[in-house]
């Protein structure tokens, strides 16, 4: 009798066994993924202020795009512009590097991305905004030192030529989203200068999307910036406050 009991009760744990098994498994895959499985390394640069250089931004991107171990790159831009020579130089490079390299490009802006600062954004495979960021100015900024209304001109041309060119936008149209126009980030839904309405998060989802990222993300932020790269945005910042300011006198 003893012994047909012990029968029963291991036929019962071994059905019981198979029935809990695949679910236990899955849970304890769930809980301890990441113990053995690495999170996938996103390349994270951020753009504050007004971009009046080029040797940092161009270091860190050229990291991340040729290091086989980054993925995807995310830029966050708060900025209202810069120099229009760097910025168009940051946009190329952009282009050039994802050409190469194959890495998906997300732009995220949560307070303002205007001027020369969205001519940058425009070189992303994606650009993502919240509702009230600040987006547009196509045509807003001064080009130091090059007083010239016919150069001006060409400047804005070759700004307008690249944004329409990127964005599927016509120059016909130009008038409806550029001349130096803001919009919030709704309206730049609906003209087609973002992709998305979001955030931080909703920019790491979209990543995940184009790079066929199934892993969680781990951001991979760039090297500090040189004492020699410092004093050039110092004297950059010093030089376009003094520009400003006779502008504004003689006006």
């Amino acid at each position: 009798m003893a012994r047909l009991f012990s029968w029963f009760l291991s036929i019962f744990l071994l059905l019981l066994l198979v029935k809990i098994a695949p679910s236990l498994v899955l849970e304890i895959k769930d809980q301890y993924l990441n113990l053995w499985e690495p999170k996938t390394k996103i390349g994270h640069i951020v753009i504050r202020n007004e971009i009046n250089e080029l040797d940092h931004y161009q270091k860190n991107l050229e990291l991340f795009f040729k290091n086989s171990g980054i993925k995807a790159i995310l830029i966050e831009i708060e900025s209202s512009g810069g120099s229009v020579g760097f910025c168009q130089a940051l946009y190329h490079e952009i282009l050039q590097l994802k050409q190469e390299y194959k890495k998906p490009v997300i732009a995220l802006s949560c307070t303002r991305c205007v001027s020369y600062a969205y001519y940058v954004a425009c070189a992303a495979d994606c650009i993502i905004c919240l509702p009230s960021t600040l987006i547009g100015g196509i045509g807003l900024g001064k080009v130091p030192g090059h007083d010239n209304p016919a150069i001006a001109a060409s400047f804005y041309q070759y700004f307008m030529s690249d944004v329409a060119a990127r964005r599927g936008l016509s120059m016909a149209d130009s008038l409806d989203w550029a001349e130096a126009k803001l919009f919030t980030g709704i309206q730049a839904l609906k003209l087609h200068l973002v992709d998305e309405l979001g955030s931080f998060y909703n920019a790491l989802q979209k990543i995940k999307q184009l790079a066929l990222i199934e892993r969680d993300v781990e951001l991979v932020e760039p090297s500090e910036k040189s004492l020699r790269e410092v004093f050039v945005d110092a004297i950059y910042a010093i030089k376009n406050s003094v520009y400003q300011s006779a502008s504004s006198a003689s006006a």
